[in-house]
């Protein structure tokens, strides 16, 4: 895998950084199995965690609702608390 050039991004606008890095992590995840993504998710950066489980929460919203994301025909449900909430030290909960 490789990693985004950060420092490329740092020009970007929100939405386009948003945008952006939301495309990176497709590309990583595509054609990978449910087990292979959790496995991956788990060594990502905690602001590209963040930002893929927020991206499928929204998917999951947007094609049902809220319950939809815990209790979905495809059995997508989080395995373990939300990462970036898990680390702890200064500012951690500011993460969440």
């Amino acid at each position: 895998m490789v990693e985004p050039d950060w420092a490329a991004l740092e020009d970007l606008d929100d939405n386009q950084l948003a945008a952006t890095l939301l495309e990176y992590l497709d590309a990583v995840m595509a054609g990978r199995s449910v087990e292979a993504e959790d496995a991956l998710l788990a060594v990502l950066p905690w602001p590209l965690q963040a930002l893929w489980l927020l991206s499928w929460l929204e998917f999951e919203v947007t094609q049902g609702s809220l319950l939809a994301y815990f209790f979905n025909s495809a059995g997508r449900l989080p395995r373990s608390p939300w990462p970036p909430c898990t680390t702890s030290g200064p500012g951690a909960w500011s993460r969440c």
